[in-house]
């Protein structure tokens, strides 16, 4: 299964680019799922960052990965 994602706003979403996409998967029958995401206060986006931080300096939910088995991963990723 291959999987996509494109970030884009309104404006772009134009027929040509429908088209483009098209062309990605010739003759496949394929899913367009759109969503939308409503904009971030400041307070969520503190609260969300501080969360953040805090998970760190506790080591939760943090996923850690030397350059080689960040690289294996993508190549394991990759083969899928």
């Amino acid at each position: 299964m291959v999987q996509a994602t494109f970030k884009i706003s309104a404006e772009d979403l134009t027929a040509d680019l429908l088209e483009k996409i098209k062309s990605l998967f010739p003759g496949k029958n394929f899913e367009i799922l759109i969503s939308v995401k409503p904009k971030e206060t400041p307070e969520e986006a503190k609260r969300r960052i501080d969360r953040s931080i805090e998970n760190i300096e506790r080591n939760k939910n943090v996923v850690a990965f030397s350059p080689e088995e960040y690289e294996a991963l993508v190549q394991k990723l990759s083969q899928q």
